[in-house]
């Protein structure tokens, strides 16, 4: 991978980490930060990021036994995101503190000149904005809660009006799909307040897979973002039937997407 490609890779997990902070109480040891969500212990709400090149690995040693004590504090399990290239040494120092990989997947780019909008009969996606009604916002996360299997509690009334306030402030894109004029799918686009956006939550229902479904709600987000000033957004693909959905629109693998957890709170 070029020095291009790898400072690209960082960027993108910058613009992540940036996102992930807004909502979140955030925590730094030494060459890391802990992203604690309060309102959920959902695992992929709760992780820690590295910040920065890890020059003194006993130092280092130390400051992950102060996170791994403040995950457990707040009620988490200790767990670390972050892209393989920028870091290629991290994961020896993980599994030396008693992290095991948990999953490592595809992590895919696309560049404002490389969006496609593919013609996919029947599958129609909208954006949502801060006066869509309550039931646009439940159907998200109902769509996403099928695919993923987990996703706690559906949104309160104050959950709704964060939401909403991440709509108007820009902090936030959020679609829905149809397929013949049925919900078919949902996905959330995070920005980081400059031009690098995450692609998140791509969730289709079941019986509405390999429909192109997941293609639309990409290109759309995707598209929205760029008309709004974006020239990069990335993601990480669970599989290689994801993977080839997001290629679809113009996403390409650039890098992985490295997930380290503890098997305790």
């Amino acid at each position: 991978m070029t020095d291009q490609m790898i400072a690209l890779s960082r960027r993108c997990e910058e613009s992540a980490r940036a996102a992930a902070a807004c909502g979140r109480e955030v925590a730094r040891f030494g060459p890391f930060e802990a992203l604690i969500d309060l309102g959920t212990d959902l695992i992929w709400l709760n992780y820690a990021v590295p910040v920065e090149p890890v020059d003194d690995l006993p130092a280092a040693m130390a400051a992950l036994e102060q996170l791994k004590a403040h995950f457990r504090s707040r009620g988490r399990r200790p767990r670390f995101e972050f892209n393989a290239a920028p870091w290629p040494e991290l994961p020896a120092l993980l599994e030396s503190a008693g992290l095991t990989l948990q999953e490592r997947q595809p992590m895919m780019v696309c560049r404002l000149a490389d969006l496609r909008h593919p013609a996919i009969p029947g599958v129609t996606a909208r954006l949502l904005d801060a006066g869509s009604p309550d039931a646009d916002f439940l159907a998200i996360w109902h769509i996403q809660a099928e695919s993923f299997g987990e996703f706690g509690s559906a949104p309160d009334a104050g959950r709704l009006l964060r939401q909403r306030a991440r709509l108007r402030a820009g902090a936030s894109l959020m679609a829905l799909a149809a397929l013949n004029g049925v919900l078919a799918g949902a996905g959330e686009l995070l920005p980081d307040g400059t031009d690098v956006a995450e692609l998140v939550g791509v969730a289709t229902r079941a019986e509405c897979r390999r429909r192109g479904v997941a293609s639309a709600l990409s290109a759309a987000l995707t598209d929205a973002f760029f008309s709004r000033g974006g020239h990069v957004a990335w993601l990480s693909a669970a599989d290689a039937g994801a993977q080839a959905a997001y290629a679809r629109v113009g996403y390409v693998p650039l890098d992985e997407r490295v997930n380290y957890s503890m098997g305790d709170v």
